[in-house]
């Protein structure tokens, strides 16, 4: 712009235009100029001077400005390779930041199928673990049946005992019935001790045969009070004669109970 601006101010200064030249007239020769000439011509020289100062100051203004502009523009394009280097920055640490989160999701990865094999193991040990306790939750079930089985067959088997007890308890107490019969009997026939031993020996002759005839009509009081004479000391039948008042048979029972934890320990039984 300047330069058109200084060409058209040259180009004007050199070649005046056609209406002044038609005004200039001359009046004499072309060698001797007028003097209204020269000064017409020094007064368009001034005039043309003006206007290219102006121009001239113009111009100048203008470059100012662009000068300036270049200045905001340069201010700018510094501020935006400042930017650019934040972002270069940023971008930097994005990248590291994400290198840093595949690093730990290929180790939440690998954490993530050791869990799930260990889950997987776990699973198959305790659904073993849980048939093997059904296997012996069925086997307890089998034994407890069979337990409850054998504690029936005992039970029945205990009642029967207590049955056969109460049985030989009713007997035994018969049998000490008899003997006191059988005592006082003898107390009544016995005579005073100057009786001849005939006599005595006939009467612990029959006192026997008595007991023995008990004996063989009870089989089953024999085969208790055997097993009872078995398990015990050796019981002495009482002396016979003037002495028999010595030791008497129920005495004899007593001992025999004693020695067997009484009756009520076989009511137990």
């Amino acid at each position: 712009m300047d330069s058109e601006v200084i060409s058209q101010t040259f180009g004007h200064h050199n070649h005046p235009s056609n209406n002044e030249s038609d005004d200039v007239k001359p009046t004499c020769s072309v060698s001797t100029p007028s003097i209204s000439q020269q000064e017409h011509t020094n007064a368009l020289d001034a005039t043309e001077r003006i206007q290219f100062l102006r121009e001239m100051e113009q111009a100048r203004e203008e470059l100012a400005e662009f000068r300036r502009n270049m200045e905001g523009l340069v201010k700018q394009m510094d501020g935006i390779s400042v930017d650019l280097e934040k972002s270069k920055d940023r971008v930097s640490e994005i990248e590291q930041d994400l290198t840093a989160t595949e690093e730990v999701n290929v180790n939440l990865q690998v954490l993530l199928e050791r869990a799930v094999k260990t889950q997987k193991e776990s699973d198959v040990f305790a659904t073993q673990a849980i048939r093997n306790m059904y296997s012996d939750l069925a086997s307890v079930v089998y034994e407890n049946s069979q337990l409850q089985g054998r504690l029936v067959s005992i039970e029945n088997h205990q009642r029967e005992q207590e049955g056969s007890v109460h049985d030989v308890i009713k007997r035994m107490f018969e049998y000490t019935q008899m003997l006191e019969q059988a005592q006082g009997t003898i107390h009544m026939l016995q005579e005073p001790r100057l009786v001849k031993s005939t006599t005595s020996s006939s009467t612990s002759t029959s006192r026997r045969n008595s007991v023995m005839s008990f004996y063989n009509t009870d089989d089953d009081d024999l085969s208790v009070v055997s097993s009872s004479t078995k398990r015990s000391n050796y019981i002495q039948s009482p002396p016979l004669g003037p002495q028999s008042t010595l030791l008497k048979p129920q005495q004899g029972l007593r001992m025999l109970f004693d020695n067997h934890g009484g009756l009520s320990s076989l009511a137990k039984k």
